[in-house]
């Protein structure tokens, strides 16, 4: 933890990054290659954007989709989403792969999804394409 902050869940990421309604992606289902409202699947450069490049979500969360992944504080288990996923599940607490989320500049568009998942050594480093976001634990009526 870094001054009360911690990697988010599995679940509490989902939850930050998706926009509450169902959609494949926060700003709705489908992608425009256009007026692409995210980074991956756009092969236009070989590293990520700078942050806030796209709009944020409807939470106010900037490049949850598409620019670096973001790892979670999960380990992996292919039974993530037998559990009950109604009420903040948690991976196993142990385990050999971390989960990562949100797919990347160099990942194909439905690796954006925010219901996606991947998963990977905890000791890889160095790759350009992979990232964290420092979360905190509200109580209701925190603001």
């Amino acid at each position: 933890h870094i001054i009360g902050k911690s990697l988010p869940s599995e679940a509490q990421w989902e939850r930050a990054a998706g926009n509450g309604n169902g959609c494949d992606f926060h700003w709705g289902d489908g992608f425009d290659l256009m007026n692409p409202p995210a980074r991956g699947g756009l092969k236009l450069q070989d590293k990520a954007f700078p942050v806030g490049s796209f709009s944020p979500n409807q939470n106010g969360l900037y490049d949850t989709a598409g620019n670096v992944w973001e790892w979670v504080s999960d380990w992996f288990s292919i039974r993530f989403y037998y559990a009950d996923t109604m009420h903040n599940p948690r991976g196993p607490v142990n385990g050999v792969m971390k989960v990562r989320r949100g797919g990347s500049w160099s990942d194909s568009v439905k690796a954006m999804a925010s219901g996606y998942r991947d998963w990977s050594y905890p000791q890889s480093r160095g790759f350009t394409d992979i990232g964290f976001r420092c979360s905190i634990n509200m109580k209701p009526g925190d603001k």
